[in-house]
């Protein structure tokens, strides 16, 4: 049995322009002819290294100009165990460290999967069975012993591909079962899933600073002369049309229909809970398109209603010399 990590790591990626070509992601395994993801991303670079004897893959990509990915891949020497779980954990938090010292990133916009590949002449549900209670803290990173219904729990949202081929999603971590190591698509989509986890948590935290914002101009209850900063508007029309974008991925794979790549986007999604966080960014977005309306409508004085302001001034202005000069001639008695 060999054992393969692979521990992700994605935050925003701050730069506009990339000095390569982008590619596409691999065609997904059992998908139609007719299948294509709109989603482009770039390898940087790649390079190996060795952490406590074991030698690290480190490939650093870019998605959609947007998302900073890291993978790292080892293998791990020993059968599936509590050993093997600490060292899981031991070596991916110091990769964590290296590699975020090294970017200089002290945000909490992160996101860390975590993929086990196990290549096995058995069958899944034998290697599923026989390691339940390993793979279900391995998967949810459970200091302590897990009862059965706890494992049972964890390794529940479960796909197969034919008769030797099993994949296990959870919120943190997948396993993947095979009798090969044709790992490498089931691999793109979960990646797919945690970028659109990320950017869903990137435009709700730029939402939130927005909504902060629109509270204090309202709560300032001051008319200006002049429209607010059209940001606001400028940051709706974008979002929107972000999350159309979303659902055109979405839209492109799960009209897959009942292939494996699109039954196991939906397991994906569930798990990721994709689709509460584009309801509830969403809902902020309605509810940050009143606060702007409000704003232009009550606390602000735009162009057109200073042109009428003037209008009417010059208008009272031209009354009362009216009046003057009416007085002015007007017969003394």
């Amino acid at each position: 049995m060999k054992l393969r990590v692979t521990y992700a790591v994605l935050l925003p990626y701050a730069a506009a322009v990339l000095s390569k070509p982008a590619e596409k992601f691999q065609k997904p395994k059992d998908s139609p002819p007719t299948y294509e993801l709109d989603i482009e991303f770039e390898i940087e670079r790649a390079e190996t290294f060795t952490i406590e004897g074991h030698q690290v893959e480190r490939q650093i990509s870019i998605i959609d100009k947007t998302v900073l990915v890291a993978e790292h891949s080892y293998e791990l020497t020993s059968s599936l165990s509590n050993d093997t779980i600490d060292l899981k954990n031991r070596l991916n938090a110091q990769l964590r460290e290296q590699y975020m010292h090294s970017l200089g990133y002290q945000g909490d916009m992160v996101e860390e999967y975590v993929t086990l590949m196990i290549t096995t002449d058995d069958k899944p549900e034998v290697i599923i069975t026989k390691y339940q209670y390993t793979l279900g803290r391995f998967l949810r990173f459970i200091d302590t012993e897990i009862t059965r219904e706890e494992a049972k729990e964890i390794l529940s949202s479960q796909i197969r591909h034919g008769q030797n081929y099993l994949a296990v999603i959870d919120w943190e971590g997948a396993v993947l079962i095979s009798d090969d190591e044709d790992f490498g698509t089931d691999q793109n989509l979960l990646m797919m899933g945690n970028y659109q986890l990320l950017r869903y948590r990137m435009l709700d935290a730029k939402i939130d600073k927005r909504l902060q914002q629109a509270k204090k101009t309202i709560n300032s209850n001051r008319k200006t002369w002049f429209r607010p900063d059209t940001s606001i508007q400028e940051l709706i029309n974008t979002q929107l049309n972000l999350l159309l974008d979303y659902d055109k991925i979405d839209e492109s794979i799960l009209s897959i229909g009942d292939w494996y790549s699109g039954k196991l986007y939906r397991i994906i999604s569930q798990e990721f809970y994709i689709h509460d966080w584009r309801a509830n960014v969403k809902n902020k977005l309605e509810t940050l398109s009143k606060a702007e309306e409000i704003i232009r409508e009550k606390y602000t004085i735009s162009w057109d209603r200073l042109l009428d302001i003037i209008q009417i001034a010059g208008w009272l202005i031209l009354l009362a010399g009216y009046f003057v000069l009416y007085y002015l001639e007007f017969p003394r008695g």
